[in-house]
């Protein structure tokens, strides 16, 4: 992070993911786990286990063709569990992107449409009828403001 001349500090928008997380405390975004472990999830389960368990008793007796049988059915389950659960997971992760919310700000004294998740401390946000707010905020000026409290209210039975 590079200080400007004049002393003052970058303004947030400007700041690398890194320096605003390092700023706030906080973390930045939740990883991915990774293909391995994705892949080792297909096989943590008691069914695996016992299917494993059954193959290995027919290769004490010598039955090594139903060892492999088992073994190889085993396998390819995890191997199409694992396909199915990482193709989901790009549909989500595709999904969230086409959904996220987006915000209008002004950003250097110009108008900008942004993700509402790269919204930083000191973003000033406009919003217009109808606009749902993206992320906490506070309010500096409004003109015949009303607000849908429906989302808030809980019913007790």
């Amino acid at each position: 992070m590079t200080t400007p001349v004049s002393g003052k500090a970058p303004a947030w928008h400007a700041l690398s993911d890194e320096d605003t997380a390092r700023r706030l405390k906080g973390a930045c975004d939740v990883d991915r786990p990774s293909n391995w472990v994705l892949l080792a999830r297909q096989f943590k389960s008691a069914l695996i286990a016992v299917l494993v368990a059954a193959a290995m008793l027919p290769a004490v007796v010598g039955e090594v063709t139903d060892t492999v049988v088992i073994l190889a059915i085993v396998v390819i389950n995890g191997a199409l569990r694992f396909l199915q659960e990482a193709r989901a997971e790009r549909a989500l992760e595709a999904l969230t992107r086409m959904l996220a919310p987006k915000a209008d700000v002004m950003r250097d004294g110009h108008p900008l449409q942004v993700s509402a998740e790269t919204l930083v401390p000191g973003d000033l946000v406009l919003l217009g009828t109808g606009d749902t707010v993206p992320a906490d905020l506070r309010l500096v000026s409004a003109v015949d403001l009303s607000v849908d409290e429906a989302a808030l209210t809980q019913s007790i039975d």
